[in-house]
């Protein structure tokens, strides 16, 4: 292949790389932030014990209701650059999301505090964890779908690799 197209290759992933980078790398990486907040509550382990268990609880929740509109999303954006087999698996993930979308709501419950007459955040935690266990299986398969179209890591194997380590050191 010749420089010139090496380069042509180079300039359409540097275009494509935005959105890449904003629709996909990112999201990735608030996927797995969320699920360490749907987990535990909190973001550092340190917050644990600080944090009133209520505020915990309602944080879990929060972030696996966003977990999923975030898996949607990725399912949404990756949707026009996909060849048919990764496309069919896609729409199969966002199928799945969606039906752990639609019974989210079991996963909690509000109680009253008899002693207290404050209301209490209940998680139900099987359901929780079933919720939680499906859509980080999903998140972790669509992972291939994405990279075998790009999304995630270009793909260099026309491109010289001095080259894009040197992009990499002068920062470009």
């Amino acid at each position: 292949m010749a420089k010139n197209e090496v380069v042509k290759e180079s300039e359409v992933w540097n275009i494509a790389q935005g959105y890449s980078v904003s629709h996909f790398l990112m999201a990735l990486i608030e996927c797995r932030k969320l699920i360490m907040l749907s987990l535990f509550g909190v973001e550092y382990v340190e917050e644990q014990s600080t944090f009133p268990e209520q505020l915990i609880a309602r944080n879990r929740v929060n972030a696996i209701e966003r977990l999923i509109e975030v898996l949607v999303q990725i399912c949404d954006d990756s949707d026009f650059v996909m060849k048919k087999d990764n496309k069919e698996k896609m729409i199969w993930f966002r199928s799945d999301i969606l039906k752990v979308k639609e019974c989210i709501s079991a996963i909690k419950k509000i109680e009253n505090d008899t002693r207290t007459k404050v209301q209490v955040l209940v998680i139900n935690e099987k359901h929780f964890s079933i919720s939680l266990d499906i859509l980080r299986k999903n998140l972790a398969l669509m992972k291939t779908p994405l990279n075998d179209e790009n999304l995630i890591f270009p793909s260099s194997d026309s491109e010289d690799l001095d080259d894009i380590m040197e992009t990499i050191i002068k920062g470009g």
